[in-house]
């Protein structure tokens, strides 16, 4: 099979890695692809350094446009590939020389390949790998929250056949800047009628920092953002059957704890008056959403803020709390 692979990377303010990644992509045992550098409006010399490359390598292209984030760069990408295969790489990460022909090897139109990862960082027990138990790995569309802790969620270990996204009209949501390679991988699986396929080879790098963790930057819309991808992953879902039970915990803890995590912010939002953040908190609470998941979740016992549903005793104490915080400052 000769397909050629087009592979889309969303490049914001990342002059001290992008080199790398690049370098990576150029040294692919299989060489018919092409490279799409996607620099999504950055500041520092992101741009010269792709151009740069794209000169001495026909294989790259660049498009320049304004910030719009990771997901509008991607889709900006996937309108101008010309391969049959797309796969996508981050721009702080890299991979291995035969990280293509690995899940090329084993492409089927009718199935969902993921290949497994190196896992980067520069904490002690880094770094680590995520692969498959067998040689690979096969499971039923239905059931991919088995693979979520293989990085199911991700884009960057799999390939996709552009047939499928085009004639789908498959696109990254913009509305959302947490959990839409989910949504789209999900998207992706209900026009497909064969199964995952986990590969027991790790031809990725993945680099864990701190910026990732969400926790570290949750925006004001963050709610909308929840209720949003609730609803479309749910609608997505439904598409594809009916979850086992211990997948459907998956699903309303995974968004049990993303509620969760914006009302701690609301608590440690300084900016906000006391009484705003109560309104705000006590809305989501009484949601339709957060009551559902909250009742379908597996909440650990361990966790203060897993008793946030019990409302009034809560937030009366947050805000005893911060009546006497203020005191003392003043």
């Amino acid at each position: 099979m000769n397909y050629k692979i087009s592979i889309i990377v969303p490049v914001y303010n990342a002059e001290s890695t992008i080199k790398r990644c690049i370098e990576s992509l150029q040294c692919q045992t299989y060489d018919n692809i092409e490279i799409i550098l996607v620099n999504d409006g950055s500041s520092d010399s992101s741009l010269d350094i792709c151009q740069r490359y794209s000169i001495l390598d026909e294989r790259i292209k660049v498009i320049n446009k304004k910030n719009g984030g990771v997901s509008s760069a991607r889709n900006a990408g996937l309108e101008i590939v010309s391969g049959e295969l797309i796969m996508f790489c981050d721009s702080d990460d890299w991979v291995e020389p035969n990280w293509c022909q690995v899940l090329l090897l084993q492409y089927d139109p009718s199935c969902l390949f993921m290949s497994g990862v190196f896992v980067e960082g520069e904490q002690v027990f880094y770094p680590y790998k995520v692969h498959a138990d067998s040689i690979a790995e096969k499971i039923d569309r239905i059931d991919f929250y088995k693979y979520k802790l293989q990085f199911f969620n991700v884009l960057w270990n799999k390939i996709y056949s552009k047939d499928i996204i085009y004639d789908n009209n498959i696109h990254f949501s913009e509305n959302i800047s947490n959990g839409e390679d989910l949504l789209f991988n999900v998207q992706y699986l209900t026009y497909i009628t064969g199964k995952i396929v986990f590969l027991n080879e790790c031809t990725y790098h993945y680099v864990w920092t701190d910026e990732n963790s969400l926790s570290s930057t949750i925006p004001d819309n963050y709610r909308t953002q929840c209720d949003y991808l609730f609803h479309q992953l749910k609608f997505e879902i439904e598409k594809l059957g009916k979850l086992k039970p211990e997948y459907r915990k998956i699903f309303y803890t995974d968004f049990f704890n993303q509620y969760q995590k914006y009302l701690l912010s609301l608590l440690k939002d300084n900016h906000k008056k006391i009484m705003k953040r109560w309104q705000e908190a006590n809305s989501i609470m009484k949601s339709k959403e957060y009551q559902t998941c909250a009742s379908n979740a597996v909440i650990s016992s361990n966790k203060i803020y897993s008793y946030i549903n019990r409302r009034q005793t809560c937030y009366l104490l947050w805000i005893v709390e911060e009546i006497l915080r203020k005191r003392k400052e003043d």
